[in-house]
């Protein structure tokens, strides 16, 4: 034999030894999920998480708002009005 011929034989023989399963990570993904719903985690529903959060957020925002809007001092809309008071 010629050495290009075995070593095209070597590398066919490495490259079938080699093997890609596909479904792996599938696998990983699938059990990383059950560990999480053996927990109960939270993490399994994100939209729910993520709209807790959103939820949180805007109340703190109008709580913020509602502080402000009591520090400030009432003040009385602007009139187009002239004034009745006269001077002399």
């Amino acid at each position: 034999m010629c050495p290009v011929t075995i070593l095209l034989f070597c590398l066919l023989k490495n490259l079938q030894a080699v093997s890609f399963n596909l479904a792996a990570q599938h696998d990983k993904i699938e059990a990383f999920t059950r560990r999480l719903e053996a927990r109960r985690s939270p993490a399994i529903w994100p939209n729910t998480l993520a709209a807790k959060f959103k939820a949180d957020m805007q109340e703190k925002i109008r709580a913020e708002q509602k502080a402000k809007q009591q520090q400030q001092p009432q003040q009385l809309p602007p009139t187009d009005r002239k004034s009745n008071w006269t001077t002399v």
